[in-house]
């Protein structure tokens, strides 16, 4: 083994890359196997790399262009069955992080496919270590997007899953994230944090940006505590000379005795994602839960004279219109009978009532009521066998998902926002449904994993909004999102209910974590609270004040 020291942490480095981290003012420790890479034929495992001898091992002070400073770099290689490996142990001059990162080379003449990447894997029994003598751990684990529950578990409970999976999985789960079974067992996507409540330490790990590949954790805390983080690859095509890197892995030892115990991490975090925080928090009223789908411009407009009859009263700025005016959801150009002059009466007479007017949108999932379901079906994302991927049941149907490598599908997606931000007017979208931009499915281009073709389409709406045009992401995968929205939703809907129901009955969904409800969203409010003004301006949906209803 070989030993390193930087700043707090002790570093050691065996010659076939298991390594070990320890935290000199705590004690904790993390080690783990190394780094592993796991390749396919596009359909199942068929080898993996990262067992063999490494070399080429260098330590140097460099550069790197995505943290933004010089940072401590340990880099190792390795060549095997033409395949070129590079892994990188990183330790921040000024931040007490250690990060890790991996970078792929197909030197074969031939493609090959990419299954996983795993960054962190226990060597023995056991690859976490706490110095307390009877540990009391607690797992943090953080939902897949805006609705997925998130919380903290003890080792005696079990994970929270839907008893909807068969109609709701691929809303509310990463397809490539596991759902554990057994007590004490539990994922994470994106980071987590193991806390030993007694001594109020911890250990985050996690990712600094999910643009690369979408990563989770996953955590055993049943007798000696273990923890792995794992990249997923979505089985990606490498061509000759083709390259992939993932995103940088984040290790910090944690204080919950200190006030902003995850400052280190969030803030490395926001830099690599270029975040740009809004000053102002826009505050304003929705049409949704008052009139659901049932809008009609009078309707808005009679609530827009309104507002600003009452505006010393109440300090709304924005006047937002939500689902109920598109012909149907994935033809967002086409307006249903009730709006026979489309939009723009409304958001002038927004705009002449002094309110910023602002629209809803998902403009990646598609309803099979919409033209592009029944007309544009090679904009629309496939299975491997050729049907339509499921995007989970909404609007009383099975939805679908573009395929944003489709041009055509880019094309449609850029006029989309491009009619409502410079032709109707509206300087404030609610983009909500995100995850269907990142479905599992065959893409158009089969070099890009699901992380990729989501940063991709979302920076495609920021580019053609413009800078200033403010977009909230809802229904959106956290780690893949950072950077690309100014404001986002952090729970579920909330709801009329303090408990699930759907359509007036409770007793059916008595405990579902991700349903809309006043007791979901607030579950998730508290556990991501602090997020605000972070990567984002948190959303935790609307306040609901009226005289009416429950």
């Amino acid at each position: 083994m070989t030993d390193y020291h930087f700043r707090n942490f002790h570093f050691s480095l065996s010659p076939t890359l298991h390594w070990k981290l320890t935290d000199i003012n705590t004690g904790i420790e993390i080690s783990s196997s190394a780094p592993q890479v796991i390749l396919s034929d596009g359909k199942q495992k068929i080898d993996r790399l990262g067992q063999q001898e490494w070399g080429g091992v260098k330590v140097n002070r460099a550069e790197v262009a995505d943290l933004e400073e010089q940072v401590d770099l340990i880099t190792c290689e390795s060549h095997a069955n033409g395949v070129a490996l590079t892994v990188e142990f990183s330790f921040l001059q000024h931040t007490p992080l250690f990060l890790l990162r991996l970078h792929l080379i197909n030197q074969q003449d031939r493609d090959i496919h990419c299954a996983w990447l795993n960054l962190i894997s226990p060597i023995a029994k056991s690859n976490l270590f706490f110095p307390a003598k009877h540990p009391r751990l607690t797992c943090f684990s953080n939902g897949w997007q805006s609705w997925s529950y998130s919380g903290t578990y003890q080792v005696s409970q079990k994970q929270r899953i839907s008893g909807l999976v068969n109609l709701q999985k691929a809303m509310w789960h990463n397809s490539t994230t596991p759902l554990p079974n057994h007590k004490g067992q539990f994922t994470s996507d994106f980071f987590t944090v193991v806390i030993e409540q007694s001594s109020q330490s911890g250990l985050l790990a996690g990712f600094l940006s999910q643009k690369q590949q979408f990563g989770h954790a996953e955590v055993d805390l049943r007798g000696d505590p273990n923890l792995w983080l794992k990249a997923s690859a979505d089985d990606v095509t490498l061509p000759p000379g083709g390259e992939l890197w993932t995103d940088w892995a984040a290790i910090q030892v944690v204080d919950f005795n200190q006030p902003d115990p995850l400052e280190a991490y969030l803030q490395v975090a926001t830099k690599v994602n270029h975040v740009r925080l809004q000053q102002g928090i826009p505050i304003g009223w929705c049409s949704w839960y008052q009139y659901f789908t049932n809008i009609t411009p009078a309707t808005l407009i009679a609530n827009t004279h309104l507002l600003r009859e009452m505006k010393s009263e109440l300090p709304i700025g924005l006047v937002q219109i939500d689902d109920g005016f598109e012909h149907a959801v994935g033809e967002w150009l086409a307006f249903k009978s009730a709006f026979p002059n489309g939009l723009e009466p409304v958001t002038k007479e927004i705009r002449d009532s002094e309110f910023t007017p602002g629209l809803w949108l998902a403009p990646f999932i598609v309803h099979p009521a919409s033209n592009r379901y029944k007309f544009h079906r090679e904009m629309l994302l496939k299975t491997w066998t050729g049907k339509l991927v499921d995007a989970g049941w909404n609007w009383s149907g099975f939805n679908t998902g573009l395929d944003m490598t489709h041009p055509g599908a880019q094309e449609y997606v850029r006029q989309v926002i491009d009619t409502a931000v410079h032709h109707w007017g509206f300087p404030y979208l609610k983009l909500d449904f995100l995850y269907a931009g990142c479905l599992p499915g065959k893409y158009t281009d089969p070099t890009l994993t699901r992380a990729q073709v989501y940063d991709r389409a979302m920076r495609l709406i920021r580019e053609t909004a413009g800078k200033d045009t403010f977009l909230l992401g809802c229904g959106a995968p956290i780690g893949g999102s950072i950077g690309h929205v100014d404001a986002m939703r952090i729970g579920t809907d909330v709801s009329h209910y303090w408990k699930p129901k759907y359509k007036g009955i409770e007793l059916l969904f008595p405990r579902e974590p991700n349903i809309p409800s006043v007791s979901s969203s607030l579950q998730n409010t508290v556990s991501r609270a602090w997020l605000h003004k972070r990567w984002w301006l948190n959303d935790p949906d609307c306040l609901l004040l009226r005289s009416q209803q429950n």
